[in-house]
């Protein structure tokens, strides 16, 4: 388990490190910054465009570039590129030299590319391109429509501050002058002028591989000499259909918002179910569990401190090595000098020990001795410093005893059939009903709906949820609950020791012997020691850590903990690394109503 982690974590690092530097090898951006776009329709049924874009640059480019789709039209004419300066408008040259301040043209035969060559970084660059759709308006017997996708879909950059105003070669009326928008996250808007001379389309932003689209229908006597004419009546139809996209998006809007009500109010009961099924089922279950006092004055089981450790607690360190150590010396294995250099001496390996405790005099004086019986604890931290694969894989091996020895010991192991305080069900409503309810919230096309529910089902609702069912927890089994109260009873015993405790109600100098050595895996033994050392002094002598040179106790949990501790850091850090590390105006609507120009768009180079 620790082994993969170490793995997840690496992979994360290296992700990081990986988009880091792709960030910093193309740390440059482009927007269009501002949109202008003025169309005038022209009484032969052309349509004259300028387009004035301002772009915006982080980082330096050597010009900007943009692709005018004329397919199923003729070649536009009239076709220029202009520089805006602080002097005005000023035309730039059509060359293929690649000199700053001038263009080039590609014709594909359905699109125009212009390239301008005109570096810059760091700032700003505005141009316009004129150019002239012939026969771009479509004249009926009862109206004339101009249907354009003003702004292609083929925008490698984002657009924000877009402005269109279409100009009509005449007056109109309020009923014959009708304009519709489409796209732009259907956050634009569509304003007919107070003369009916002209109609403006705004929208705030307008994200790469979207399109701004007008659609507009004006008298047919206003361009009576274009061409392009169908012997047939469009108005109302077109206003019909455009009516239904209308329709069909409020529809949608609304099917949307009633879909993420009841989605919020299923998510709600789901949750309600959850901790009824998971939590309070859980507290229901525990409160079979015989009560423990406080403090617990016996040790709850025969397991060595390592195996409780983890069994209990669910971990095990070097820390709990220390503590092993200590038991062996406890169990006259091994015996400890009480003067510097320390030393740790094997006097007696025949007594009947388990497979870590075997493991751990191996590490001690097999690996780290090299045979020897007696060791000195800076031997261990030169040994795992100068062989820090060999140190940590056999720490690796007393781990992976300890944690075999603990798993019938342990707390989170439940009898077959046992209930666990669990419920998985709702888990899999929260995927299915959040997905929905998110999808519902897409359908409002309201940027403030999807965000607050994607962020309610995501950060509070869906965790909510996953505490409530439980399937995360760390469950504990009735009987594995009852030691683990038992073992906090002990350790809060040793916690609370005071010297002002009655020597009466203390258990004999040989049980604290035990006991300490599990003080050390629970991480009190210095506090119990330095307690003991002024509750019973008299009793002390008994003690199998007694030093009669010191005339008291002797423990060097702290000694032992730092170099064990300190060693096994030096060999995983050598060994696997570290990191410091209805047309008369209003909004846009959904779809489109078939507008051409889709395929053009533009970036930088």
């Amino acid at each position: 388990m620790k082994q993969m982690k170490r793995w997840i974590i690496t992979f994360l690092l290296g992700l990081v490190a990986f988009l880091g530097l792709g960030t910093t090898v193309d740390a440059r951006s482009l927007v269009v910054d501002k949109y202008d776009i003025e169309a005038n329709i022209l009484e032969n049924g052309d349509v004259q465009f300028f387009e004035t874009i301002t772009f915006q640059s982080d980082g330096a480019y050597n010009g900007v570039f943009y692709n005018l789709d004329y397919s199923g039209f003729g070649k536009p004419t009239d076709v220029n590129a202009y520089l805006e300066t602080s002097e005005g408008r000023l035309l730039m040259n059509q060359e293929n030299s690649g000199k700053k301040g001038t263009y080039q043209l590609t014709d594909s035969g359905s699109k125009i590319q212009f390239k301008v060559f005109f570096p810059f970084s760091n700032s700003k660059l505005k141009v316009t391109f004129q150019y002239t759709i012939p026969k771009l308006i479509t004249n009926y017997l009862d109206t004339a429509e101009l249907n354009r996708k003003v702004v292609g879909q083929e925008w490698e950059i984002d657009q924000h501050n877009i402005t269109v105003k279409v100009n009509i070669p005449g007056t109109a009326s309020r009923e014959t002058l009708r304009a519709w928008g489409h796209g732009a996250g259907q956050n634009g808007d569509v304003k007919i002028a107070d003369d009916y001379r002209s109609v403006t389309l705004t929208a705030p932003e307008n994200k790469s591989g979207d399109f701004v689209e007008v659609h507009m229908l004006f008298p047919q006597t206003l361009t009576h000499v274009n061409t392009n004419v169908k012997n047939e009546k469009a108005f109302d139809r077109i206003v019909a259909e455009e009516e239904k996209l209308i329709n069909d998006e409020k529809n949608l809007k609304n099917t949307g918002f009633f879909g993420m009500i009841v989605g919020w109010v299923l998510l709600v009961l789901n949750m309600i179910y959850a901790f009824a099924t998971g939590f309070f089922a859980n507290r229901n279950r525990l409160a079979k569990v015989q009560h423990i006092p406080d403090h617990l004055y016996e040790l709850p089981e025969d397991i060595t401190p390592a195996v409780m450790n983890q069994a209990v607690y669910g971990k095990t360190d070097m820390t709990d090595f220390s503590a092993t150590v200590m038991d062996l010396v406890r169990k006259k294995v091994l015996k400890l000098s009480d003067t510097e250099p320390y030393t740790i001496t094997l006097v007696d390996d025949t007594k009947e020990m388990l497979r870590h405790e075997k493991l751990a005099l191996h590490l001690l004086f097999e690996v780290v001795g090299g045979g020897s019986t007696t060791i000195e604890l800076e031997q261990v931290k030169k040994y795992a410093k100068n062989h820090s694969t060999t140190y940590y894989n056999e720490c690796q091996k007393w781990m992976g005893a300890v944690d075999t020895a603990a798993e019938k010991y342990r707390v989170t192991r439940f009898g077959k059939d046992e209930p666990q305080g669990r419920s998985g069900f709702p888990g899999c409503l929260l995927v299915i009903i959040g997905a929905l309810t998110i999808g519902a919230a897409f359908l409002t096309k309201n940027l403030n709906y999807l965000l607050w529910t994607v962020g309610g089902v995501l950060l509070v609702i869906g965790p909510l949820t996953l505490i409530g069912t439980g399937i995360f927890a760390n469950r504990r089994s009735l009987e594995g609950e009852l030691r683990y109260r038992k073992w906090q009873a002990f350790k809060q015993m040793l916690k609370d020791l005071s010297p002002m405790k009655r020597i009466e109600d203390l258990p004999s100098i040989q049980l604290w012997d035990h006991f300490l050595v599990y003080a050390i895996s629970l991480g009190v033994a210095e506090h119990v020691i330095k307690v003991l050392k002024k509750l019973i002094p008299d009793q002390l002598p008994n003690s199998v850590f007694y030093s009669t040179q010191n005339g008291t106790i002797y423990y060097p949990v702290s000694d032992f903990n730092s170099t064990f501790t300190s060693s096994y850091n030096t060999a995983n850090s050598s060994v696997n690394g570290s990191s410091n590390s209805g047309g008369f105006g209003g909004g846009f609507s959904g779809g489109s109503s078939g507008g051409s120009g889709g395929g053009s768009g533009g970036g930088g180079f």
